[in-house]
């Protein structure tokens, strides 16, 4: 069994890590994948390119892990 962590940054960014991954989904949908035993400096995103069975099988279940439930961005305004 894989344990997740999530992380968010700003409004619909998501991540999710595990030991070996990482996945990324920005709020306009791109995402990102790496691996960080082959890649750990993150140079080499395979949700780039047309991807193999096995990333997207590993994107789609690392994106159910994700929140749809987000916050309202916070303006905050200085007088």
């Amino acid at each position: 069994m894989m344990s997740w962590m999530v992380s968010t940054y700003g409004y619909k960014n998501h991540s999710v890590r595990t030991g070996r991954w990482r996945y990324i989904r920005y709020y306009d949908d791109p995402e990102e994948l790496y691996d960080h035993e082959e890649d750990p400096n993150e140079w080499n995103n395979p949700a780039a390119t047309p991807l193999e069975k096995y990333h997207r099988l590993l994107m789609d279940r690392m994106n159910n892990e994700l929140s749809e439930n987000n916050s309202l961005p916070i303006r905050i305004f200085k007088k």
